[in-house]
């Protein structure tokens, strides 16, 4: 049986889920000129840590994006969850310019 916790936990992943999907798929809602999708649940490393970066895409200049999905107001934590996307993306590809976009 689930706790209350744990169905609270679920539905809003589940929210936020939606929300990277919708957003994948109407990257135009983000406000930068003709990003377009690279990938969804991107995985990546970066020292002993594994993530996945919501959503990756490349904009008009060519600069990988980063963006990240929050449900409700971002906090601290993701600041840091994103930059490490991002250099992660960078050691990735060097010379490479990357950008972040939290969306809350």
């Amino acid at each position: 049986m689930r706790s209350e916790n744990q169905a609270v936990y679920e539905t809003n992943a589940l929210y936020e889920k939606e929300v990277q999907d919708y957003l994948a798929q109407n990257l135009n809602l983000l406000g930068a000129p003709k990003l377009k999708l690279i990938a969804v649940e991107h995985p990546v490393k970066f020292g002993r840590d594994v993530g996945r970066i919501d959503i990756l895409a490349m904009d008009a200049d060519g600069f990988h994006v980063v963006i990240e999905v929050k449900r409700g107001t971002a906090g601290r934590g993701a600041i840091g969850q994103i930059q490490s996307y991002m250099g992660a993306i960078s050691d990735a590809n060097p010379g490479e310019k990357v950008r972040g976009i939290l969306v809350s």
